[in-house]
């Protein structure tokens, strides 16, 4: 049966140093397999001293090119071509799927990473690859594959907090630019995580429905 696990991993993050000297946030937007040519991520970055962070970005082991926004917002989006991480490959190995990113940097300590299982043997192989590259892993959560894990944590954020603010309402008591400013994020970068979140809502009750 399909199962939801969350895992706690030591200092699982690339970007886990560079966001501690640059007191920064780093959180994965998007990701994409470029197959032989390894990921591009779609990081989104809450920090300052943009252009000593890209330099150092640029500077970590296996990352090849970065591309980021040149405006003086204090988040920056950034584009990272860099070798296939190697949670991307445990997951890919196992036929794990990434339920949120291991690679994200909110504090300093350890990090999380939720992934869907399609049995113990997936899970098993996953921990087994991560210890013997000397991870230390602990599994905090169990629990089935319900549709209350159908938005990332971050979506269930942001969603809620539009809801509470209004602009869901009809006419909208708040527009796209007011909230993205409330969250500190930016608009275009708002806009997407909502477009993403109401496309999986849209889905999962269309098929529900079907059913």
């Amino acid at each position: 049966m399909l199962k939801q696990v969350t895992l706690s991993i030591e200092s699982p993050s690339p970007f886990r140093e560079l966001a501690q000297k640059h007191n920064s946030k780093i959180t994965v937007v998007e990701c994409r397999d470029l197959e032989a040519h390894g990921m591009v991520l779609l990081l989104e970055i809450d920090g300052s001293d943009k252009c000593e962070l890209m330099k150092d970005l640029q500077a970590i082991p296996g990352v090849k090119h970065v591309y980021w926004s040149t405006d003086d917002a204090k988040n920056t989006l950034a584009m990272v071509t860099m070798d296939t991480p190697f949670f991307c490959e445990i997951a890919k190995l196992s036929g794990a799927l990434c339920r949120s990113c291991p690679l994200n940097v909110s504090d300093y300590e350890e990090g999380e990473w939720r992934l869907m299982v399609k049995d113990v043997s997936s899970l098993k192989g996953c921990i087994e690859m991560l210890e013997r590259h000397g991870h230390r892993v602990e599994i905090t959560e169990v629990s089935n594959a319900i549709h209350r894990y159908l938005l990332t944590p971050r979506q269930k954020e942001i969603v809620r907090e539009a809801i509470r603010l209004g602009y869901f309402d009809f006419p909208r008591k708040i527009d796209l630019t007011e909230l993205a400013r409330r969250l500190s994020v930016k608009p275009s970068t708002l806009s997407e995580i909502l477009r993403r979140a109401e496309g999986k809502i849209a889905k999962y009750y269309l098929e529900s429905d079907a059913t």
